[in-house]
């Protein structure tokens, strides 16, 4: 289906009393970033864009949502109203996770499929708009699938190729196209399958480095966060309502109770309480994060978080032969036992 023909879609499901909400992208107010539109108003549908700076991975929202609508008394009459969420190809993945891990249910979400070839990196666009226009109107910008272009005389001239701006944290993604869905935007662009056996190529690199060089590496990352938990907050494998890496050392079970509960870390930025949050968080992520990229995204400390969760990735790919979200209908990696997992790397 064609773009105008989803918004047409979504606005009358929505008027129609089908849908409860719809989640997506519009246009923000700085032309490099858009923005999340959430709205249950079918006029407001048309804002929906479906272009390269859609970035953010929508899937927290849906938890969001579903979680709101399940604490809400509802009559037994009431009908039904899924919420319809916008997701790519990995996005999906992520989807598919929440799927598994039975935190939604596939009928509380109509999936609005998004096929892409990657996406920009609206700080790099930025950069180099400044770079090379030959204005600062903000109104001149255009960016789209071939590149970014400034607007001159009513016709565009190209600043940037696509590959210029493109966000390299999606270079290794294998699911250019949604994995579910229930419309499809447009149709779906040819995939050029990245190997299964080449598709950490960049934590082999790294791999390379000494223990020691390894170490010295996360150490320095880990001493410049901040712990403001953004990476935790934007992640949608992040479901659980009550964080033990995230709160004060102690909290009461309630307001007059004698009883505390003791989390893990205390909120101190020192160097060896920032480790622990991290290789705990990376290890509650192994055979569950999809590599989308937003935890990195929104790092204010500009931490390559990628790449350490990606080695738990790989670890789990090639002990499990797993890779998560690829199939909702599969056990999740921790939960299931063959008989031909590999025994070698267990210790004696």
């Amino acid at each position: 289906m064609q773009p105008d023909e989803i918004k047409k879609l979504l606005a009358d499901k929505l008027r129609g009393g089908e849908l409860r909400a719809v989640i997506g992208y519009r246009r923000g107010t700085n032309p490099f970033f858009h923005r999340p539109l959430i709205t249950s108003a079918p006029e407001e549908v048309e804002e929906l864009d479906f272009s390269p700076l859609g970035v953010e991975n929508l899937c927290n929202y849906i938890t969001i949502e579903v979680r709101k609508r399940r604490s809400q008394r509802r009559q037994p009459e009431e009908p039904y109203k899924p919420t319809a969420l916008v997701v790519r190809g990995c996005h999906s993945r992520a989807l598919n996770v929440l799927l598994q891990e039975k935190l939604i249910a596939r009928e509380e979400v109509f999936v609005v499929g998004l096929p892409c070839r990657g996406v920009i990196d609206p700080h790099k666009a930025q950069a180099l708009w400044h770079e090379r226009a030959a204005t600062r109107d903000h109104s001149k910008v255009v960016i789209d699938e071939q590149g970014l272009f400034e607007l001159k005389n009513g016709e565009r001239v190209q600043l940037a190729t696509y590959e210029e701006i493109a966000d390299q944290r999606h270079d290794h993604c294998r699911t250019p196209n949604p994995l579910t869905y229930d419309v499809m935007v447009g149709e779906p662009v040819a995939e050029q399958p990245v190997d299964p056996d080449r598709q950490f190529s960049d934590v082999e690199e790294f791999l390379q480095k000494s223990p020691q060089e390894r170490w010295s590496f996360w150490s320095e990352h880990f001493a410049r966060c901040i712990r403001c938990y953004a990476c935790k907050n934007i992640c949608p494998a992040c479901s659980c309502q009550e964080c033990s890496l995230a709160k004060d050392t102690e909290q009461p079970v309630s307001a007059d109770a004698k009883i505390r509960k003791t989390f893990w870390l205390t909120k101190e930025t020192d160097p060896a309480d920032n480790a622990s949050y991290h290789i705990n968080r990376a290890l509650h992520l192994a055979g569950r994060c999809v590599s989308c990229g937003e935890c990195e995204r929104a790092c204010p400390m500009g931490i390559p978080l990628v790449l350490l969760y990606r080695s738990l990735a790989k670890q789990v790919y090639e002990d499990y032969s797993y890779e998560a979200g690829m199939d909702p209908d599969v056990k999740p990696v921790m939960t299931r036992f063959s008989t031909e997992d590999r025994e070698d790397f267990m210790a004696e």
